[in-house]
């Protein structure tokens, strides 16, 4: 929270947190979901974290989980497409977390529902393809 002040006890966060790493850890390993599609739904139930913070969270634990899963593929990485996606997504990146503040928290968690609903429907209607 922003004051400070957590009404939630550190044992219950903890294991909150902890659980929701291994649950994104087998969803990320298996079907290569992960990210803000699981991590942030999984804070906002488990923890009650507000929507920003859930953002910033899964931000980080993305950062770390992407260098972490990249050091095994080193030799294979398909560096000019990477680096491609990489500047875009910074690009929008650094709009987006500058204008994260200025959103306020219903639209956040607006925002969250549908794009859950809509990759949802995608998958059920579509299945995942590869």
């Amino acid at each position: 929270m922003t004051d400070g002040q957590d009404p939630r006890p550190l044992e219950k966060s903890f294991f909150a947190y902890v659980l929701i790493g291994l649950m994104v850890g087998i969803t990320a390993s298996l079907f290569g979901l992960g990210g803000g599609l699981v991590v942030i739904p999984l804070l906002l139930l488990l923890t009650g974290e507000p929507p920003k913070n859930a953002v910033k969270i899964s931000l980080g634990v993305m950062t770390i989980t992407s260098l972490a899963s990249m050091l095994p593929h080193l030799g294979a990485l398909d560096w000019p497409v990477g680096i491609t996606i990489g500047v875009g997504t910074t690009i929008a990146g650094m709009f987006g977390a500058t204008l994260l503040p200025y959103v306020p928290d219903w639209v956040i968690r607006k925002l969250i529902n549908v794009v859950l609903f809509a990759a949802g429907i995608h998958m059920f209607l579509f299945g995942i393809t590869y």
